[in-house]
């Protein structure tokens, strides 16, 4: 199966859970990197860690001086203002902490979904850890009077449900299949002639960019 424009991934996992060998190109790095974390991890190990990983971070937020020596030696002056336009104080501590706990992990590919997480808990939307809100197909802006989440919590509530993506996936690596995401330019790809035998693709929406 090949997904020219692969996206958040959903054929390549929906392609393993039915036994089919999956094959994804996608031209955005962030697509790229989220299909490698969704298709090349250790469903297991990730439930290891996962407690480690939230309960050592809770446990890192009372050293208050580590954590602000993070934050200000990491980022340079037009970095920081950015930071600190969009995250409070207190966000700011706790997902410093999510970042030096998860950058202890040896494994790559833990650290990769981690990292993903991470992630996936900071864009600027209405509900996330930020002072954003968003507005119908345009940018989103800061509102003052929001209360954000709390960082470490939505990263494990994110964690949890990647887990249930991540059971499903399991599948499929049982039977011996191979997901395999790549980057690449849908209008370019390097495939010989009669190596795919279906293609499950949507692209992307015109509408969706402001």
């Amino acid at each position: 199966m090949l997904d020219a424009m692969m996206g958040s991934g959903t054929a390549l996992v929906e392609a393993a859970t039915l036994g089919r060998r999956g094959l994804g190109f996608d031209i955005d790095p962030l697509a790229v990197r989220i299909n490698q974390a969704k298709t090349m991890l250790n469903t297991c190990d990730l439930n290891d860690e996962k407690c480690d990983v939230v309960g050592q971070s809770r446990r890192l937020l009372q050293d208050t001086d580590l954590v602000e020596s993070a934050i200000q030696s990491r980022f340079d002056d037009d970095t920081k203002k950015f930071i600190d336009y969009w995250f409070l104080l207190d966000t700011q501590r706790e997902l410093m902490t999510l970042v030096l706990t998860i950058e202890k992990i040896a494994d790559s590919g833990l650290r990769r979904i981690l990292e993903l997480t991470f992630s996936s808990i900071i864009v600027t939307k209405s509900g996330g850890v930020s002072g954003a809100m968003d507005l119908a197909h345009g940018r989103p802006h800061r509102v003052n009077s929001k209360t954000p989440r709390n960082a470490i919590q939505q990263f494990e509530r994110k964690l949890r449900q990647y887990l249930l993506c991540f059971s499903k996936q399991d599948v499929g690596k049982a039977a011996g299949v191979m997901a395999q995401p790549v980057m690449g330019d849908a209008k370019a790809l390097p495939l010989n002639n009669d190596v795919v035998d279906l293609i499950v693709t949507s692209p992307p929406y015109a509408n969706a960019i402001d």
